[in-house]
């Protein structure tokens, strides 16, 4: 069985270890991942790994090129893979519907796994994403907000919500040592009222407790989140109490610094799940509706702040809310997270070609 995995490969902590837990859970196909050149040495591990993957320089619209029904499913894996928010997205997704509605006609099946909808730029790229859903066959989402979206605008017969495929980090609880310190998951695209704030928030919590201070960078690619540690440490008058923490391969290294971090402040979204999924207090920092959403589905959207307002915050004051009042996870927000690949796998089964 062929599968062609339609999923954002740069360097993205989420993207890639929900690749490496799709290709480890259907272990019995032959799955095709697109990767560009240039990042085949980050991602080689995979091919020792996982022998069930091959990584190819072909994007969705390319995939003719292997022959119509070649792939017995294509699978969009991800969280924000259907945004709104620039107009060339609706020229690839216009394409991406062509071909995907070409190799129906073939017998391939398209699911759409994970995600969430939005933020839309306006009416216009909202109608293309709604035309790229209409293409699947199975939908799963990972909010409340986009199952709700999804339902009501579009005629799918199998749609279903449940929590982040990344909630399913119970085994890794074993592997985090003494918690201490504080882990902050800075976001690449950060302002400079931003970084002001989290080099004062460091210092504070710094002086406070003694501890250290870990600068999470969850994306090392175009979204670059190692520019905003930099300079976040820069500004920082504690210097030798910050460690700056990088994406790797494995996803290890940060999945052990969250899981050993006393708090932590989520910026990016996964930061969030992976405290709630390791037990770690947290608080958030929004700056998409994917945060806004996860924390209005475990009710504790007050909880939240834009990050928009962060120069109106006083460090202190946040700094006592983060170790006074933050966010203390339940178990039961990742229930039933593994059955993303759960109804996928039925799906499949239940559709198998004929051999």
């Amino acid at each position: 069985m062929n599968i062609y995995l339609k999923i954002y490969l740069d360097r993205n902590f989420g993207d890639d270890l929900m690749l490496y837990k799709f290709v480890g859970y259907f272990f019995y196909a032959t799955i095709y991942v697109h990767c560009e050149n240039h990042m085949l040495d980050f991602y080689s591990e995979l091919l020792f790994k996982f022998k069930n993957v091959k990584l190819i320089e072909c994007p969705l619209r390319e995939i003719d090129a292997y022959g119509n029904g070649f792939f017995d499913y294509i699978v969009l894996l991800g969280g924000s893979t259907l945004q709104g928010n620039r107009y060339m997205g609706c020229w690839y997704r216009f394409l991406n519907c062509r071909l995907i509605k070409k190799q129906k006609q073939f017998g391939t099946k398209y699911a759409i796994i994970g995600c969430n909808t939005g933020p839309f730029k306006n009416k216009i790229t909202k109608y293309f994403v709604k035309k790229e859903l209409r293409c699947a066959e199975i939908v799963t989402t990972r909010d409340k907000n986009s199952f709700e979206l999804i339902s009501f605008s579009t005629n799918i017969s199998e749609i279903y919500y449940y929590p982040d495929i990344l909630f399913d980090l119970s085994e890794k609880h074993s592997t985090c040592e003494g918690k201490k310190g504080l882990a902050i998951s800075v976001y690449g695209p950060e302002t400079d009222n931003t970084v002001t704030f989290l080099a004062q928030l460091c210092d504070c919590y710094i002086k406070k407790t003694g501890e250290n201070v870990k600068l999470i960078c969850f994306d090392i690619g175009k979204e670059n989140d190692v520019q905003a540690a930099d300079a976040v440490y820069a500004l920082s008058g504690q210097k030798e109490k910050i460690d700056i923490i990088k994406h790797e391969p494995t996803c290890e290294q940060i999945i052990s610094s969250i899981g050993s971090s006393r708090i932590v402040l989520a910026i990016r979204f996964h930061a969030a799940i992976l405290a709630a999924s390791l037990g770690i207090p947290f608080l958030t920092m929004s700056y998409s509706n994917k945060m806004r959403n996860f924390m209005k589905d475990i009710n504790k959207a007050d909880k939240d702040t834009p990050i928009n307002i962060v120069s109106t915050l006083s460090p202190n004051d946040y700094l006592h809310e983060l170790l006074n009042n933050p966010v203390y996870p339940i178990n039961e927000w990742g229930e039933n997270c593994n059955n993303h690949f759960i109804v996928l796998s039925d799906f499949i089964n239940r559709n198998r070609r004929s051999s």
